[in-house]
């Protein structure tokens, strides 16, 4: 009877550490929750672990993957490419925090050189927003400051149509296209 309460004990003190370790970060031991294998992961989420990680809130969407929706249909998978349904796209849509440097810098690519220059890299990034509307995924930001010698402002809007999860897990857009 002895023994049998120390392993109640045991075990509800393990349940805590495993609370507590998810909702530090998501990580286990030192080994980050999406490191583990299937398994593991199993065995952990069977004895009710909680990740309160932004990583964690949707387990199926993955660091290192493009999740992509193009609005023509087009999207054909790759290595590290995955084609997502219109739902997904809303939910990643509306998950996403913000905009990648990559698309900062794709997305002046339409304009000429110096401009595409300092709309990519030299002005300054700012009041950027991403919401779901009128079934797309809009995503706007505006770059500012001196272009040849003017105060230059522009706003560049379109439809996110590819997706990241960052390290920190954060979805971020990370290719716009249909530019205005």
């Amino acid at each position: 009877m002895f023994r049998i309460s120390y392993l109640i004990i045991f075990i509800i003190l393990i349940i805590s550490y495993l609370n507590h370790a998810f909702a530090s970060n998501c990580t286990f031991g030192g080994v980050a929750f999406d490191n583990l294998n299937s398994s593991q992961q199993s065995v952990l989420k069977k004895y009710g672990a909680i990740c309160s990680s932004p990583s964690s809130q949707n387990l199926k969407y993955r660091t290192g993957i493009n999740y992509t929706n193009y609005s023509d249909g087009s999207c054909t998978p790759g290595q590290k490419k995955v084609c997502i349904n219109s739902t997904e796209y809303r939910e990643l849509c509306n998950m996403a925090k913000g905009i990648t440097v990559q698309a900062r810098r794709t997305a002046s690519v339409m304009y000429g050189s110096s401009f595409s220059r300092f709309l990519g890299y030299d002005g300054v990034f700012e009041s950027q927003r991403v919401n779901y509307r009128n079934n797309r995924c809009a995503v706007s930001f505006t770059i500012s400051g001196i272009f040849k010698g003017t105060t230059t402002r522009k706003t560049i809007s379109g439809r996110g149509s590819t997706f990241v999860v960052a390290k920190n897990g954060n979805v971020l857009v990370h290719y716009i296209d249909t530019m205005r």
